[in-house]
C-alpha cells in the first residue's frame, strides 16, 4: 500500500512539473519555428542544429512557462481558469517552481548554444527574459495593451530557427515572428471577452475590462484585418509558394469571417468560436508554410539567404562560360584542434568563369583562445591549378575565442578551360591549430 501511494505522489508531482511547462504551448511554439528552421536550410537542416533549435527552443518556452506560474500564483489562485494550477493547490511550492524554471533557462542555454550557436541562445534568453519579466510581472498587470506588446515574447521561435541555420535574423524570420505577433490579440482578446469576470476578479486590465466588450471586438477586428496581409508576406517576398499561401488566404478569409461575426452580434458564443478557431487556424498556417518548405526545399532569393552562394559574372572572360558544374565543400581537422569547420551548404552549382562565394562556419568549443589556419585541396588534383581563389580565410591565420564562432567567405572562381568532362569538383580544407604569435617570438 506505501509502495502505491508513493508511486501516486510520484506521479502526480511529475505531472505538476510537467503542467508548469504550458506543454500544449510549448507544442504550438515549436510549430512556428520548424518552419523558419526549412526555410532557413532550404530542406532538412543537419541533425546538430536541427536537435538544437528544436529542443533549445521547447526548453526556453517550457522555462518562461514556469517562470509564469511562479509570478501569477496569486492571481492564479482567484481566477477560475487556473486555480488547479500546480501552485495555487499547493501540489508544488513556489521555490520549487522557481527552481524548475532556472534550471530549463539553464538547459535550454546550453543546448542553444552548444548545439545551435550563440545568437540562437541570445535570443531564446531574451525571450524568456521578456515573458517571465517584462510581461508577466510589469505589462500583464498594468496596461491594457499587455497582450499586444507582450506577444513579441510568443513570437521568437522563427527567430531562435533562422539564427540557428545561418548565425543571423533573416526578413523571412521577422515576416514569420509577425504573423505570431499580430495573431495574439485577436486570440487572447476572444479568450477575455468570455473569462472577463475572472479577469476583473484578478484586478487584470485587460481590453475588455478597461475599455468595455464593444472596443474589444472591434479591435480583434482591426487586428485580424492586419494578420491577414501579413501572412502573405512569406510568398511577396518569394519564399513560399502557392502549397502555403493559398490555405494562408483560405484560413485568412475564415479568421475574418470569424471576427466580423464576433462584432456585429456581440454574443460571448462567438468569441469562444474564434478562441477555438484561432488555435487552429495557426497550426494549419504553419503546417501548410511547413510542408511548402518541405517540399521546395526552400526557394530563398539570394538577397535574404545567409546561407546562399553570391555570383557575379567575371568582367572580361578570357572565355565564354562554360557548363555549370558542382563543388562539393568540406573541411576536417588536423591533430588536437578543437575548433570545428563546415560549410554552410554541402555544395554548390556553378558555372566556369563565374565568381562564387561561398561561406564555413567554424565554432569554438574549448575554453581557451584558438589560433588555426586552413589548407585546401581540391580533387581531382589536376583541376587545382583551374580552380583560383579570389577572398578565402586561408589566406591568414585565424582566431577563435572560448565559444567564440565565425562566418567566413570563400570566393573563387573556376577557369572556363576546365574541360568539360570534368563535372565535379570536392573543395576540402584541412584546419590545423597555430602556436599564439606571442609564444613563436
Amino acid at each position: 500500500m506505501t509502495v502505491a501511494v508513493a508511486r501516486a505522489d510520484a506521479r502526480r508531482l511529475a505531472l505538476a512539473y510537467l503542467e508548469l511547462t504550458k506543454p500544449n504551448i510549448v507544442m504550438l511554439v515549436l510549430l512556428t519555428g520548424i518552419p523558419a528552421l526549412l526555410l532557413a536550410a532550404h530542406g532538412l537542416p543537419d541533425a546538430r542544429t536541427a536537435v538544437g533549435a528544436i529542443l533549445g527552443t521547447a526548453l526556453a518556452a517550457a522555462s518562461a512557462a514556469a517562470f509564469n506560474h511562479y509570478f501569477d500564483r496569486d492571481i492564479d489562485a482567484v481566477m477560475a481558469r487556473t486555480r488547479m494550477r500546480p501552485l495555487p493547490t499547493g501540489t508544488l511550492t513556489p521555490g520549487q517552481a522557481l527552481v524548475f524554471a532556472f534550471v530549463l533557462a539553464a538547459l535550454a542555454w546550453v543546448v542553444l548554444a552548444g548545439l545551435a550557436n550563440l545568437l540562437a541562445a541570445i535570443v531564446g534568453m531574451a525571450s524568456i527574459v521578456y515573458y517571465a519579466v517584462f510581461y508577466t510581472v510589469w505589462l500583464k498587470r498594468t496596461t491594457p495593451q499587455n497582450i499586444v506588446i507582450g506577444g513579441a515574447a510568443g513570437a521568437t521561435a522563427p527567430l531562435i530557427a533562422w539564427a540557428a541555420v545561418t548565425g543571423t535574423i533573416g526578413l523571412p524570420a521577422v515576416l514569420l515572428a509577425a504573423i505570431v505577433f499580430f495573431w495574439t490579440p485577436p486570440h487572447f482578446w476572444a479568450l477575455a471577452l468570455y473569462r472577463r469576470d475572472d479577469y476583473v476578479r484578478a484586478n487584470i486590465p485587460m481590453l475588455p475590462v478597461t475599455h468595455g466588450e464593444e472596443e474589444t471586438r472591434r479591435q480583434i477586428m482591426l487586428y485580424t484585418l492586419c494578420l491577414v496581409p501579413i501572412t502573405l508576406g512569406p510568398a511577396f517576398i518569394g519564399v513560399v509558394g502557392p502549397v502555403y499561401w493559398v490555405p494562408a488566404l483560405a484560413l485568412g478569409g475564415l479568421f475574418v469571417w470569424f471576427a466580423w461575426r464576433l462584432m456585429v452580434t456581440a454574443e460571448t458564443s462567438r468569441a469562444v468560436k474564434l478562441f477555438r478557431f484561432s488555435i487552429a487556424y495557426l497550426f494549419l498556417l504553419f503546417i501548410a508554410l511547413g510542408v511548402d518548405a518541405a517540399i521546395s526545399g526552400g526557394r530563398l532569393p539570394a538577397a535574404l539567404d545567409a546561407t546562399a552562394p553570391v555570383r557575379a559574372t567575371v568582367p572580361a572572360p578570357r572565355l565564354a562560360a562554360g557548363p555549370a558544374l558542382v563543388i562539393r565543400l568540406s573541411a576536417h581537422t588536423m591533430g588536437e584542434l578543437p575548433v570545428t569547420g563546415e560549410p554552410l551548404v554541402p555544395e554548390v552549382t556553378v558555372r566556369r568563369g563565374e565568381v562564387t562565394e561561398v561561406k564555413y562556419r567554424f565554432v569554438n568549443p574549448s575554453r581557451r583562445t584558438i589560433e588555426f589556419e586552413a589548407v585546401h585541396r581540391i580533387t581531382p588534383q589536376d583541376a587545382d591549378t583551374m580552380f583560383h581563389k579570389q577572398v578565402c580565410f586561408c589566406f591568414a591565420r585565424q582566431k577563435l575565442a572560448p565559444g567564440g564562432e565565425s562566418t567566413l567567405p570563400v570566393r573563387f572562381v573556376v577557369d572556363p578551360a576546365l574541360p568539360d568532362s570534368i563535372h565535379v569538383l570536392d573543395l576540402d580544407y584541412a584546419l590545423f591549430e597555430l602556436p599564439p604569435v606571442a609564444a613563436s617570438r
